[in-house]
């Protein structure tokens, strides 16, 4: 938040940073945004001493967007905000100090929940933080998936098709798992990457987060509840299984016509 609202007061100084850097809080955005803050007119010799290899816009550009009108007002208001946002800063340290000690006589059963796609650091404490580590107030893995509204609804029959809304649930846990299915369909190789792409075709991105959170939940119950650690199936366990379901009920099929059937594969 603090640095959207420095980016705000630069731009009511006609200072386009963003238009030249497509992540303000980089290290290249962070020195030049420390500069302004400062009151510094800068030179083209300031951008090129701060300007990253792989920026897209050339230093020109980049001094060009740099250059605005900046009033002693609003660099009083840049210093006042950079100066809520190390406040801030000092804050979040402290409080991911005490995180860290709280979370330390758990140390095992968190580095088991971190072998999960899309389960890292921030997350996982979000979501331990919401459901614990106590799972016999889940007697099964859909209770808790039910208790956090990761259950698309299934409302429908042969004639009508209802709403399929999940309910409210806890938001935060829902926020949390969300996000991690972001991760995990973005992990190479997994079963998280696969369902999240199947889904998404059929039903639509949000839909698809909703179920890959959903599995990411059922993973975190059974690795807590059971103490057993985390077995990725791999992207080709469900088109496998597809697969052979589809070929059992076509060499059924021939078998019904009188037909012996012996299934050999194509060679490449």
């Amino acid at each position: 938040m603090g640095n959207k609202q420095i980016i705000r007061t630069l731009e009511d100084g006609n200072v386009k940073l963003s238009s030249v850097l497509s992540d303000t809080s980089g290290k290249t955005g962070t020195e030049l945004i420390e500069m302004l803050c400062d009151g510094k007119e800068l030179t083209l010799q300031d951008i090129e001493d701060v300007r990253h290899g792989r920026c897209h816009h050339t230093s020109e550009e980049m001094l060009e967007a740099c250059t605005g009108y900046m009033n002693d007002h609003k660099r009083y208001m840049l210093q006042r905000i950079r100066e809520c946002n190390r406040k801030l800063a000092v804050e979040i340290a402290e409080l991911d100090r005490r995180i860290k000690e709280i979370v330390a006589p758990y140390a095992e059963v968190m580095e088991r929940l971190d072998e999960i796609p899309g389960l890292h650091d921030r997350t996982l404490e979000d979501l331990i933080a919401e459901i614990g580590l106590d799972m016999t107030v889940y007697p099964s893995a859909e209770s808790l998936c039910k208790w956090a509204a990761m259950c698309p609804g299934n409302n429908e029959s042969a004639v009508k098709k209802k709403s399929g809304k999940t309910n409210h649930g806890d938001k935060y846990v829902k926020a949390t798992l969300v996000e991690a299915a972001w991760a995990a369909s973005r992990t190479k190789g997994t079963f998280y990457k696969e369902r999240f792409e199947r889904l998404s075709k059929r039903k639509g991105g949000k839909k698809a987060l909703i179920a890959v959170g959903h599995s990411i939940l059922k993973g975190v119950h059974y690795v807590i509840s059971t103490g057993g650690r985390y077995h990725e199936l791999g992207e080709q366990y469900v088109p496998s299984k597809i697969e052979k379901k589809r070929k059992d009920y076509l060499k059924n099929e021939l078998q019904k016509l009188g037909y012996e059937v012996s299934l050999i594969k194509k060679k490449d």
